[in-house]
């Protein structure tokens, strides 16, 4: 597999690692949405955010929490994004997990919010609450 992220792990482009953890890595995406713009990815090739192990997890929030942190203090953003698109239908144009943490500015153009949106009827909001309660109860229970 042709993996970019998986080539950086290896090394193979030095001198954009911030961070260097034990499962995972935070660099500088070469590709800047926004001045600033990072990536924080998992050393162990997965591709979706929910394949990927519990302390791998909490290891990449803790990554995005301290390095939102040092944006903010270093680049004085009008606000940031942490996003990570899991599925080409989200988005996702490197199948291997990575957070996107991206200063963002006032009008910068980078990413729009206000899509469409639908307003659920209260019978569709009781199926699909109890439908996800029970899958998640199967989950709990495995």
């Amino acid at each position: 597999m042709d993996c970019t992220f998986c080539r950086i792990l290896e090394g193979r482009f030095e001198g954009t690692v911030l961070e260097d953890g034990e499962h995972g890595v935070v660099i500088l995406d070469r590709n800047q949405a926004a001045r600033g713009h990072l990536l924080i990815i998992p050393r162990r090739h997965v591709t979706l955010w929910h394949e990927l192990e519990p302390a791998v997890v909490a290891e990449m929030t803790a990554m995005a929490h301290r390095w939102a942190r040092v944006l903010v203090e270093t680049l004085r953003p009008d606000g940031y994004n942490l996003l990570m698109n899991n599925g080409a239908a989200a988005g996702q144009d490197v199948p291997h997990a990575h957070l996107h943490v991206t200063p963002r500015w006032t009008g910068d153009g980078y990413y729009r919010f206000g899509g469409k949106v639908e307003v659920l009827a209260e019978e569709d909001v009781v199926a699909l609450v109890t439908a996800l309660r029970a899958a998640f109860a199967r989950q709990a229970m495995a």
